[in-house]
């Protein structure tokens, strides 16, 4: 969704999100499943990694669920999908040292995103992941 506003006459802002709701229970299932395969199609190498640090399936699925709807809800609010050469394992999600998560950009995510949005270095992205017994939540702003 692309929402332009007009600040006092004199500044446009534009506004661009997305929001995906994962349900943890299928992505337990699928890990449970599939596991590595799974984990190197939405995961990135680094992130893969990163969850090697947890014992309890439990806390991994629930990882891997945040991070699936985090991918998601920022492919929608680019207006790509999976497509063109974007997958979810070249989206990183990481934490900062205060737990804020963050997307990080490569050279190669980027390359193919300005496929979608040509301007898409000039946004900032917001991201916010949210869990709850059986839900992942996250929501990916962009705002220029």
């Amino acid at each position: 969704m692309r929402k332009i506003f007009l600040l006092k006459g004199l500044m446009i802002m534009v506004f661009l999100q997305g929001v995906d709701l994962v349900q943890i229970s299928r992505i337990n299932k699928i890990y449970r499943k599939y596991g590595k395969v799974f984990l190197n199609k939405v995961l990135s190498q680094k992130e893969i990694e990163l969850l090697s640090e947890f014992r309890n399936d439990k806390v991994i699925s629930v990882k891997i669920a945040n991070r699936f709807a985090a991918k998601e809800a920022l492919v929608k609010a680019i207006g790509a999908g999976f497509t063109n050469g974007l997958s979810f394992n070249q989206i990183e999600i990481y934490h900062n040292k205060y737990g804020k998560p963050f997307i990080r950009v490569s050279k190669k995510l980027l390359d193919i995103v300005k496929k979608f949005l040509p301007d898409f270095e000039k946004f900032n992205i917001n991201l916010t992941i949210s869990d709850e017994k059986r839900y992942s939540i996250a929501v990916v702003t962009l705002t220029k």
